[in-house]
């Protein structure tokens, strides 16, 4: 009897991964279902990561929130990322710096929320040879607000995704910007 060899390409591989950590997760989630759940509080540590697509520009960047639950629905939180961005033909450091307000409809573990976020993006840029090039710096105000769905997983362990959008204050990168982020993270 011939016993035919069993090939996984790498798509198969990660594709089988993520549907036993989605098994596992929602297990966790059904064994601390039962108990009083509550955010009021409480203080959320995520690590995030972004990507950015806005008026001549491309970003992709990963950071650290800090979010407090002031009641069962809404949270203060503080955003800051830094990363890469593709600005025209050149690359340079992307970075932001951000105050939200959320607004988590449900009480429950898995909710939907909405958020409104302003302050400072920025880009630094070396355009032209590594000799002769020219750094530019660019600060800009944002603006905006979004949507996206929270997963407490358990007490100390979260999941959140989002998408917002944002007004860029001026300047060649100025104009509509959307933003996609996932973070996972710890609440205390």
């Amino acid at each position: 009897m011939l016993m035919e060899k069993r090939t996984y390409d790498s798509a198969s591989q990660i594709l089988h991964l993520f549907a036993l950590s989605l098994t596992v997760l929602a297990i966790s989630s059904l064994i601390s279902r039962g108990d009083d759940f509550s955010r009021k509080g409480k203080v959320d540590l995520l690590v995030p990561g972004t990507y950015w697509d806005g008026e001549g520009f491309d970003a992709i960047a990963g950071g650290l929130i800090v979010n407090g639950h002031l009641t069962e629905h809404f949270a203060l939180g503080l955003e800051g990322t830094i990363g890469s961005a593709d600005v025209g033909r050149d690359d340079g450091l992307f970075y932001s710096a951000l105050l939200s307000v959320e607004y988590n409809i449900l009480k429950s573990r898995f909710t939907p929320f909405v958020a409104a976020s302003a302050g400072v993006i920025g880009f630094e840029v070396v355009s032209g040879s590594f000799i002769f090039g020219k750094t530019e710096e660019t600060n800009r105000g944002a603006f905006g607000g979004g949507v996206g769905l929270r997963w407490d997983v358990t007490d100390h362990f979260l999941i959140k995704a989002s998408y917002r959008a944002f007004d860029i204050t001026g300047g060649r990168h100025g104009g509509l910007a959307h933003m996609f982020e996932i973070g996972l993270g710890g609440s205390f």
